[in-house]
């Protein structure tokens, strides 16, 4: 099983997959923009322009065909050095049931393989997620980003010849939804746009989750596990709060579980349910569980306003959020050139990270920065 604080960190390393990719994609877009509005003469830019068909647009793909392959890699490492430690964990508490060793390891032989084909899951997931990669548009309609690319250059360059707009003017306009929206993929099936770093962290969960399911079935299976227990941590959502901590039967959990609208062991859900045998000792005694409830309700007062637990963490998210498209903003500053605009989100970035740490502190919050830069980002705050 894995820890409260270990899916926390799972969840960051997700989210951080694709920011090489989408931050090269900014890059390369801001720039062909820029160049677009910088021509003068139809000729000139029409020469350009298929040059960007012929050369740039494939160099640009390819090379983010390079990166988005290294993050499905990378997700496929995660996915087995995750999977790896929550079976030591799990192989330590067996351990501790009394069960043979010999037994121990002849399940581990299958989990190994439960292992490895969720490895291969997790690095399928990434590549579908990613072919249907794009951005939103100026009318707020997705499209691929060769279009997205083209369509941008022939704006630009068609507002700066004309001189309805300067070329700096422009190259903002079109940027606008790039720094606002961020990269995003869709599902033509059901038509939801999300973005390429949410998509991929719940490509990643899932692989995750649907592996752990497999192996506690094993588990239960092969060594008689009659139960399951589900981890606690401070600050629960209010939905699976009642439930943290405490064992179950297996069919009642199942019940349990497929009652809830947000199931344990899913998409933003600090909660891992684990196999054990019915009866034994929790992890958590049933006065621990209680100081975590109250806590979380008598919560913090920050600024005058009261937040349980788990709205503060919601908040530092919130937060988080906005920095993270502050900083692609700062991103199409920096690679059009725009040294005003740049400096300027450079002080409101400063300003955000004071204000997050401070409202972290507040609530007795660890700041967790890493969700929001990159230690080889491309813009230096």
């Amino acid at each position: 099983m894995l820890t409260p604080e270990q899916i926390d960190e799972l969840n960051t390393a997700a989210e951080q997959l694709t920011c090489p990719a989408v931050e090269y994609i900014i890059e390369q877009l801001v720039k062909g923009w820029t160049k677009a509005g910088r021509l003068t003469g139809e000729a000139a830019y029409q020469v350009w322009r298929l040059q960007q068909l012929g050369v740039t647009l494939p160099e640009i793909e390819k090379e983010l065909q390079k990166k988005l392959g290294a993050a499905a890699v990378e997700a496929g490492s995660l996915t087995r050095r995750w999977l790896d430690v929550s079976w030591a964990a799990d192989v330590e508490r067996l351990t501790s049931y009394g069960i043979d060793s010999g037994k121990i390891e002849r399940v581990g032989g299958d989990i190994r393989r439960i292992i490895q084909a969720a490895v291969t899951l997790t690095e399928g997931s990434m590549k579908d997620v990613t072919k249907t990669l794009g951005l939103i548009d100026r009318n707020g309609l997705w499209q691929p980003l060769r279009q997205v690319y083209l369509d941008g250059c022939d704006r630009v360059w068609t507002l700066s010849i004309s001189g309805a707009e300067s070329w700096l003017k422009a190259v903002q306009d079109e940027s606008r939804n790039l720094w606002r929206e961020g990269v995003k993929v869709v599902d033509y099936e059901s038509g939801r746009r999300t973005t390429v770093d949410v998509a991929v962290r719940r490509a990643l969960l899932s692989s995750l989750g649907s592996a752990q399911a497999e192996i506690n079935k094993v588990m239960g299976d092969e060594l008689g596990l009659d139960g399951m227990e589900i981890t606690a941590h401070a600050a629960s959502a209010p939905d699976h709060e009642p439930y943290q901590g405490r064992q179950f039967k297996r069919e009642t959990y199942d019940l349990i579980n497929a009652g809830l609208r947000r199931r344990i062991s899913t998409l933003n859900c600090g909660h891992v349910a684990f196999p054990v045998l019915y009866g034994t000792p929790t992890q958590y005694t049933a006065e621990e569980l209680e100081k975590m409830r109250t806590d979380n309700e008598r919560g913090v007062e920050v600024d005058g306003k009261t937040y349980t637990q788990y709205e503060a963490t919601q908040e530092l998210r919130r937060l988080e959020r906005q920095m993270r498209k502050q900083y692609r903003k700062g991103l199409t500053c920096q690679n059009s050139g725009d040294t005003e605009g740049l400096s300027q989100c450079k002080s409101r970035l400063t300003t955000m990270r004071a204000e997050y740490r401070r409202f972290a502190r507040a609530a007795h919050l660890t700041p967790q920065l890493e969700r929001v830069w990159v230690p080889d980002g491309r813009l230096e705050v």
